[in-house]
Formats: C-alpha cells, structure tokens, sequence
C-alpha cells in the first residue's frame, strides 16, 4: 500500500497507519468547528468561531464566548485525560513507534479532507492542508431519476414535502408520531414520510409512508416544497445544494447546532419535537412553504454550492493523488507542531510579560515609598523654619 485514508473521527485510524508506516489522509464528516481541531494543529479562536454542541451562532454576547471557552477547555481535557491515553497504551504494548505520544501521531495525518462547505457554515481560518470539499454524497439534477412509482406520485401531486430523521433515528415516540399526522395531514402537498415502527391507523391520503425513500432525488425535484429534517450534516447539505428550504426538528448531537446555524443562514425554521404541537407544526410548515425570503435564501444558498469548477468526489480525489505524487507534504504543516500546549496559546509570554509588568510595579513602588517620606521631612523642616 502507498497510503492509507482514516476518518478521523475514529482515532484508531492513526495508530494503524502508523502501524504500516503509511502516508496518511484524514477524512473528517463534519466542520472543523471541533475542540479536537487543535490536535489537528488547526487555529482555534473560541472568542468568534462558535463550537460544535455549544448552540451559539458566531454573533456570541460574553456568556456565551465564555460557554464557548469552556466547551473547548472540557474538550481538550476529555481528549488528553480520557481518549489518547488508550491509543498510548495501545502504541506502547504493541510497540507502535513508542517514542512518541499518541498526540504526535494524531497530528501527522498529511491533509485532513472536511466534509464542510462555507456557504453552510461560519467563517473561520483553516490550515492550506485542512481542505474544505464539500459534500461528497449529492448527486447534481441531471444524474438522478425516480423510480416510476414515485414519479407517479409527483406528478399526481400539489407539491411534495419529504420528511426524513436520518438512518440513525428511523422511529420516534409515538405521541410525536401522533402530532406530525395531525399536522401533515392538514396539508395540501404530498408528504412521503420515511418512518418505521409506531405508524397510526388514521393516515390522510396525502402522506405516504415508506421505510426507504430517494432523499437526493427527492429534493432535486422541481415539485419538492420542504424537507421536514433531523438535521443531520448531510441532510443539511443536500437540503442546501438543491436549493429546498428546511423545517428542522434536531433530536440530538450536532443537530441543534445545525439548526441554530440553519436559521442563521435563512433555510428555514426549527422546532422542538418533544413540545411542538400539531397547530405550530403545521404553521411552521406553511410559513416555510409561502414565505418567499426562504425559498430565495436557499435558491441563493444552491447557486454559491453549486458554482465551483470541481465536484467535491473530484476535488477530494485531486488533493489524494496530489499526496501520492509527492508524499511528505511538510510545506503545508504549521510551525506549531513543534510547540507545546502552553506555548501555542502564549502563556509563557503572558507570564513573562506579567512579570515584567509587576517587577515595574513593584519598582515603582518601593521608589516611591522611599521618596514620600523623604518629601514629607523636608515639608515638615520647612513649615517648623
């Protein structure tokens, strides 16, 4: 093998790469929005770059800069005390490169590949070897078809809204369940609704469940009016590309920060589905539907994903041929690898200038302390004169 491509959400991908003494690409399905992004030795500024699971838009008010703060502090803390140390442990029985720490290893992945797209996301520095590719599941309108029997069901139909909660969340409570048949059912569109599990009795005629749809072909449809969604980072995407506005309903992990961001941007609209009632559900729904600045924000969020000169399959092919042309790709990596910890964020030079700045202080003060006195004798001689 020439090289060897991780997810860097599992770690172990590191240690076997290191094992087999690879060159190694990182894969990373998310945002570099992540505590961890620091042993990735990417900038981190806590201060205007909102953090994954903190639900703060990149506008943060002081209590919320020092939520951030202290989301990435609990990060660093998680990763160093709970997860390297296993990948330590690891190296040192198996008698992977032991000299150096789990912590060094993480770092040497040459490009790290970020399912992340910055029209749907915060701005932030990055590295030039952290690439930010994209989306690599979509498919452009012109490669997808459905299937007839859907297609029948389009073109039969008032407009189509899909309603999806990802492949990790295929049922839901069933009063919740209860609640959105109410409201799609008030609904003039075509709803097709991946669900498993619970499904009542007293469907109306217009939703259709299924327990696997087209999401993609779906959504690229001229006739889809809404995606009713976890949130999930793909769906947002997807969602995005094609242009479709969104009613987010996050359940967990990233997704309610993925809604905050959504409305952010203009996509749509979010609700809490352990307290949305069916008469807010179903306004939500029309809102998004006929409220002309969300269909334009998303059609405007799809021109800006969809103009770039490589598809993101493509461009993250480039930039792994590019690693096996030239293998060690050291002109891309930052002098902070060579740094520790307490040197990258400039605390020994705080400390230093602290220092200097109270030896100043003191100085002053003991000068003055001496010369008081000495002011206050001569007052005193002079007034007694």
């Amino acid at each position: 093998f020439d090289l060897i491509i991780t997810d860097c959400s599992m770690p172990c991908g590191a240690v076997l790469a290191e094992y087999l003494n690879l060159t190694r690409v990182d894969y990373c399905p998310g945002t570099p929005r992540i505590p961890l992004i620091y042993h990735f030795h990417g900038p981190s500024f806590p201060s205007y770059v909102p953090l994954m699971m903190s639900g703060n838009t990149a506008k943060m008010n002081f209590l919320q800069r020092v939520k951030n703060t202290l989301i990435y502090i609990a990060g660093q803390i998680m990763v160093r005390l709970v997860v390297f140390p296993n990948y330590d442990d690891i190296k040192q029985r198996y008698n992977i490169n032991p000299g150096s720490s789990f912590a060094e290893s993480f770092g040497k992945a040459e490009i790290t590949l970020f399912l992340a797209d910055p029209v749907l996301d915060y701005a932030f520095p990055t590295l030039p070897g952290h690439i930010l590719i994209g989306p690599v599941n979509i498919q452009p309108r012109h490669l997808v078809s459905l299937s007839p029997e859907f297609q029948q069901l389009v073109d039969n139909s008032e407009g189509v809204i899909i309603v999806s909660f990802g492949s990790n969340v295929a049922a839901i409570a069933n009063k919740e369940v209860d609640v959105m048949v109410e409201a799609f059912g008030r609904l003039k569109e075509t709803v097709f609704w991946r669900q498993r599990g619970y499904i009542p009795s007293n469907l109306s005629n217009n939703i259709k469940i299924v327990e696997w749809l087209p999401q993609n072909d779906l959504l690229a449809n001229k006739k889809t009016r809404v995606f009713v969604s976890h949130l999930g980072l793909n769906s947002l995407y997807e969602s995005g590309y094609h242009g479709i506005p969104v009613v987010g309903v996050p359940i967990y992990g990233d997704q309610p920060d993925n809604a905050v961001l959504m409305e952010e941007k203009g996509l749509g609209l979010a609700v809490d589905i352990h307290t949305v009632t069916a008469d807010e559900l179903y306004r939500t729904i029309r809102r998004v539907i006929d409220e002309k600045r969300f269909k334009e924000n998303a059609a405007r969020i799809s021109r800006l994903m969809q103009d770039r000169k490589r598809s993101p399959t493509e461009e993250g092919a480039d930039w792994i041929e590019y690693t096996l042309r030239h293998g060690r790709l050291t002109h891309l990596r930052p002098a902070s690898v060579h740094l520790s910890w307490y040197q990258y964020f400039l605390l020994d030079v705080m400390l230093f200038m602290g220092v200097v700045l109270l030896s100043v202080a003191i100085v002053i003060w003991l000068v003055f302390k001496l010369i008081y006195p000495c002011c206050c004798r001569t007052q005193t001689k002079n007034k007694t004169q």
